[in-house]
């Protein structure tokens, strides 16, 4: 398959304003409506069978942080996604402010921005790079 396939079966899903694929550079840039529900396992599913593998994906996730075995969790808004937070060592800032809300005991829903590596047969892992009130 090509470029024009992974762009083609991604655009007809529902939500999706925008897909731009660059073979040279490897990339696929994903523009999702506000309020989708598109899970990012279904994503990589579609660019697996179109002949291509997803090695890492930058995302802005809104949802409720929780604690996942004594760890910080985000549990995704409109789907049943919970992705393991881990710091990221070059922005800790991000971490930590979830960890002391979650400490407070005052999760709100948040605007998590980081990377989820592909990492077959484990649950999402997102090293949070920002974090901020949702739609800002």
């Amino acid at each position: 398959m090509c470029a024009h396939a992974v762009r083609v079966a991604i655009q007809k899903l529902p939500g999706v304003e925008s897909v731009n694929v660059s073979l040279e550079r490897a990339v696929a840039d994903i523009r999702l409506s506000r309020g989708n529900t598109i899970e990012l396992s279904r994503l990589r599913q579609i660019t697996k069978q179109s002949g291509f593998v997803a090695k890492e994906s930058t995302v802005t996730v809104i949802g409720t942080p929780i604690e996942r075995g004594g760890k910080p969790a985000l549990e995704v808004s409109g789907t049943e996604v919970v992705m393991l937070i881990v710091p990221d060592p070059a922005q800790p800032g991000a971490y930590k402010s979830i960890e002391e809300a979650l400490r407070a005991k005052r999760a709100q829903p948040i605007e998590l921005r980081g990377i989820v590596e592909s990492a077959p047969d484990q649950p999402d892992r997102i090293t949070a790079a920002s974090v901020g009130p949702p739609g800002k």
